[in-house]
């Protein structure tokens, strides 16, 4: 095993490293705050590339296992309640066009319960 798979209960493994940094979701509440230039840019690019073509277009952010089973992850998680499906949201939130993004974004872990 290296460094970037945690064994978790029951012999779970989770990416833990890599080039997603996934733990630092879940260890860092700030860190979604440097990407979300980029992530308003590339939403808003999107909408209007789509609009333009007369298309529907929906984000979906993909749930990593962590967010699905913590339950399985051997440590303690800092901030559980900050996977990418979440942070994005809420980095649209105080948007002053958030209206126009937010229904753009498909949960998918919500619609799993």
């Amino acid at each position: 095993m290296t460094l970037d798979v945690h064994i978790g209960r029951e012999g779970w493994l989770f990416v833990s490293g890599g080039s997603n940094e996934v733990l630092k979701y879940y260890s860092t509440p700030e860190f979604f705050d440097e990407a979300k230039p980029a992530w308003l840019n590339l939403l808003r690019s999107r909408r209007a590339n789509a609009d333009q073509r007369g298309v529907t277009y929906r984000h979906m952010t993909v749930p990593d296992k962590l967010s699905i089973y913590p339950e399985f992850y051997r440590d303690p998680i800092a901030y559980p309640d900050n996977p990418p499906t979440a942070a994005l949201p809420r980095l649209l939130a105080g948007e002053p066009d958030a209206n126009q993004l937010m229904p753009l974004l498909v949960d998918v872990k919500a619609r799993m319960n």
